[in-house]
């Protein structure tokens, strides 16, 4: 369901600024492994390799190093997104100025990642870069913001570590959906929720088309009180798709916590009986 006007205006805010402004260098090399890109009917986008990677300069430790499958992942995503917008000629450059990057122990730096986008990627004019100012924390702040707000402190909820996913849809007009998807836990293990954003943007990229934010999975504890559970259910209505809203009025989908693991019983040491003893 569409934004409230002042959330639109924030995002859009967001989005007009330069893409150095925003985390942009330094979101991507952590997100990069979670973003699949597709067509409009949703089949998943891949570049091709006109060559193998040079792997020779790498022991197989530096070969599992976390930084090079960084390397890796962020290359498949700028790689993916350029042969989907750009040239193939252009994507040929791009093939060999990354081979000469493979070794740089600081690509994945903001500093370095920012200057390579602005050098290589247009900057700020750039298609993929304009994607890329949608694919980081700051665009998805306004929309969770107004939830978490309508919620209210007796239900704030935290982030469930590695749930974010993302997916960029681009079809042949250059038209672009950027669909994120995260979960959230509730602090005092009420409930859990799973929110999706989806940003198009008009076909120049220039700017926001629309801005698009619901929850998509609602997850109650079982033993919320009746009363707690109709007060969260008033605040989170308009923000559930109506699937969600179905089901949690008809039969909600139970929360289930795991239990902390238990600690070792320590049995008391043991010593002979003395005799008199019993």
């Amino acid at each position: 369901m569409p934004v409230s006007e002042a959330t639109f205006e924030k995002t859009a805010a967001v989005y007009a600024k330069c893409f150095k402004e925003l985390p942009v260098a330094k979101d991507l090399p952590r997100l990069a492994k979670y973003i699949t890109i597709c067509n409009q009917g949703g089949l998943p986008l891949s570049y091709l390799e006109t060559k193998p990677i040079n792997l020779d300069t790498f022991s197989i430790e530096q070969s599992a190093d976390s930084e090079f499958l960084g390397f890796i992942q962020v290359r498949r995503v700028l790689l993916t997104l350029a042969l989907a917008l750009e040239t193939t000629e252009k994507c040929l450059e791009l093939e060999t100025l990354f081979e000469a990057e493979v070794n740089n122990k600081v690509f994945l730096t903001p500093e370095y990642l920012s200057k390579f986008l602005d050098l290589h990627f247009g900057g700020n004019d750039g298609k993929v870069v304009k994607i890329l100012k949608c694919i980081n924390q700051a665009i998805i702040a306004s929309p969770l913001i107004e939830l978490k707000v309508a919620m209210g402190m007796d239900n704030t909820t935290k982030d469930v570590s590695g749930t974010w996913r993302i997916n960029v849809a681009v079809n042949s007009s250059s038209v672009v959906w950027i669909y994120h998807r995260k979960r959230e836990i509730c602090i005092h293990k009420r409930f859990e929720l799973e929110w999706q954003l989806r940003v198009v943007l008009e076909q120049s990229m220039n700017c926001l088309s629309s801005v698009h934010f619901q929850v998509v999975d609602f997850r109650i504890s079982a033993s919320i009180a009746p009363k707690k559970l109709l007060e969260l259910k008033s605040v989170i209505k308009p923000y559930c798709s109506d699937e969600v809203w179905n089901e949690l009025n008809v039969k909600p989908t139970i929360l289930v916590v795991p239990e902390p693991p238990q600690e070792p019983i320590e049995e008391p040491p043991t010593r002979n009986l003395l005799p008199g003893e019993s």
